[in-house]
């Protein structure tokens, strides 16, 4: 067998390029707890609420459940806790997810809302990563 120059080189810049392309490869992080994708979450969880009529649902005649449910089997590894205002910024209804310690750095999202054509309300989701 006979090497000749040029395939030598040919062979040391291939191993060079594929020992480059792993290196790269294997410093990629595929981090499923960034802070940006539970506020991704979340605000999309608060879209889903109101399109579904959950939010308006929980204050035109009181029914949470809903919303608790949302909570309880959405997504096992995220707490959340969804507080319901008024535009003047009194708290309606506040629900939370059991078996949830708060976190010291939650993610907030907020949402307005109208309810029966004229009522504008808004309501605050509060997520962190279940520890």
């Amino acid at each position: 067998m006979v090497l000749t120059l040029d395939a030598m080189f040919a062979l040391l810049t291939t191993i060079t390029l594929v020992s480059a392309i792993m290196f790269y490869v294997s410093n990629i992080s595929n981090v499923p707890y960034s802070p940006l994708s539970l506020n991704k979450i979340t605000q999309d969880s608060l879209t889903i609420l109101e399109k579904r009529g959950d939010l308006q649902a929980a204050i035109k005649i009181g029914n949470t459940a809903p919303l608790a449910n949302f909570i309880e089997m959405a997504f096992p590894q995220i707490c959340s806790e969804i507080d319901l205002y008024t535009v003047s910024g009194d708290l309606l209804t506040n629900i939370s997810r059991a078996n949830c310690d708060p976190s010291s750095e939650p993610i907030i999202a907020r949402r307005v809302f109208v309810v029966s054509n004229s009522e504008i309300y808004y309501a605050r989701m509060k997520s962190w990563y279940k520890i």
